[in-house]
């Protein structure tokens, strides 16, 4: 009995030690209590709290096991093996050890929400869902709750029950910059503009360095055609995040739009620095070279770009086009058939293919892809055929 008393005070100890985040000093005191009693429960549990919190959830992970062991209905312990089995990223175990706890303590909304998160980070939204409706019932004005879920929704493009889910969070919790961001990728994906524009508004107001609020609403300024916003928002993106290879893409493109081309290919070429394998990105700059009569330069894009994805049509397209400003008109026709072969139905494939054989003398051969192209819906083809081939 004695031995218990002393070991229940070196536990106290630790844990005012652990109130004051002395950790290490905690853990020592912890150590002790269970040299003089290694059957208490709580000191293995403490311990491992204290673990965790110096991140040594491997550590943590085996005191909350000790202590399973010897109270298998300890749910508390279940749920913190959980949360560390989850910041190690062993969300399957995670999950296991929040059923058990749910099993032991059934209407503990932070179980449920916990298991939500680590099914959301397997990719099952749908269960995620289900735990999060749970963890709100349990406690209706549970803010993160409602944010995630609706984050779960809108990975399902459930957009209008993410839209309500988000703002059910901003009435809980008005000053939640990203509820407010996620509310306006949502209404950006319903084209509902003006309203994603407000809700970005809010989110930079909130948080002035959200450097994705300014891309997301440079996005939106750039579809509503205000190129020169787009480009203000695209710029601050990047002022606060200099690594941020969409906000170049994107400012790029805004610059191409505005014929400022050689802006163009500044921006791709720093997008492509950060990141050298995004095809789109080759395809943009090689497009913009063409605008510069930079053909050679264009096609090296245009090869890289096949090079990392070589299934896009409208690059070999695109890469057939220049072929033809430079008068390869046998490698334009290959270009333009590799296109045709991963999409039949590409009008400018068949445009571009007619227009070389139409320069190599094959008037009968050109007439057929123009015919194609014509019967695909382009007009212009059948101009061509009465220009060139009659």
């Amino acid at each position: 009995m004695r031995k218990q008393n002393k070991a229940e005070e070196l536990v106290k100890s630790g844990n005012a030690k652990y109130e004051k985040e002395d950790y290490s000093g905690a853990i020592k005191d912890y150590n002790k209590a269970i040299q003089i009693d290694p059957n208490s429960v709580k000191a293995y549990h403490v311990r491992g709290n204290a673990k965790r919190n110096l991140e040594d959830c491997n550590g943590a992970i085996q005191d909350y096991g000790k202590a399973i062991e010897l109270d298998p209905n300890f749910a508390k312990a279940y749920y913190k093996r959980g949360n560390a089995r989850y910041y190690l990223s062993d969300f399957e175990g995670a999950i296991q050890d929040f059923n058990k706890a749910i099993e032991l303590k059934p209407n503990d909304t932070n179980i449920y929400y916990n298991r939500g998160t680590a099914k959301f980070e397997l990719s099952d939204y749908t269960g995620a869902i289900q735990d999060f409706n749970k963890a709100i019932e349990l406690k209706p004005n549970n803010a993160k709750a409602y944010y995630n879920r609706g984050i779960a929704k809108f990975e399902l493009s459930v957009y209008e029950g993410a839209i309500q889910d988000f703002t059910n969070a901003i009435r809980i919790n008005p000053n939640d910059a990203e509820a407010y961001h996620f509310r306006g990728n949502a209404k950006r994906n319903l084209a509902i503009y003006n309203s994603a524009l407000q809700d970005y508004d809010k989110a930079i107001e909130l948080d002035p360095n959200f450097a994705k609020a300014y891309y997301k609403r440079g996005t939106v300024k750039y579809y509503l055609s205000d190129r020169r916003g787009a480009i203000q928002d695209f710029s601050k993106a990047i002022e606060i995040n200099p690594n941020e290879t969409e906000a170049y893409n994107n400012r790029g493109s805004a610059k191409f739009s505005l014929k400022n081309y050689n802006g163009a290919v500044q921006d791709f070429t720093k997008a492509i620095e950060i990141n050298p394998n995004k095809t789109n990105v080759y395809y943009n700059r090689g497009n913009a070279k063409v605008k510069l009569s930079k053909y050679e330069g264009a096609i090296q894009d245009f090869t890289k770009a096949i090079e990392i994805y070589p299934n896009d049509a409208e690059v070999f397209c695109a890469r057939g086009r220049v072929k033809i400003k430079v008068k390869k008109y046998k490698d334009a026709i290959k270009d333009c058939t590799k296109a045709l072969r991963i999409n039949p139905k590409l009008t400018d494939a068949y445009l571009c293919r007619g227009l070389s054989k139409h320069l190599l003398g094959d008037n009968n051969g050109a007439y057929l892809d123009w015919n194609k192209a014509g019967k695909l819906g382009d007009s212009k083809a059948y101009d061509w055929i009465k220009e060139y081939c009659d």
